[in-house]
């Protein structure tokens, strides 16, 4: 079965970081689906990265941009 490719857009990944609600779960499922490839703008990731970053701290935002 080929891959499916899911675009993200950082404001779910923000709110998947955050706190568990509709978005997060949606993230949380796609992350999850072996059969999904997300993928992603780079201008996104440094979105969801800074975000990380200014709240919870430099350790945070590295492990998220490790995340499969």
């Amino acid at each position: 079965m080929a891959d499916d490719v899911v675009v993200l857009d950082a404001w779910p990944v923000v709110e998947y970081y955050k706190a568990p609600d509709p978005a997060a779960s949606a993230v949380e499922e796609l992350l999850a689906d072996p059969n999904r490839r997300p993928i992603m703008s780079v201008v996104n990731f440094t979105e969801i990265f800074s975000a990380i970053l200014v709240r919870v701290g430099t350790g945070a935002a590295e492990r998220a941009g490790r995340h499969p």
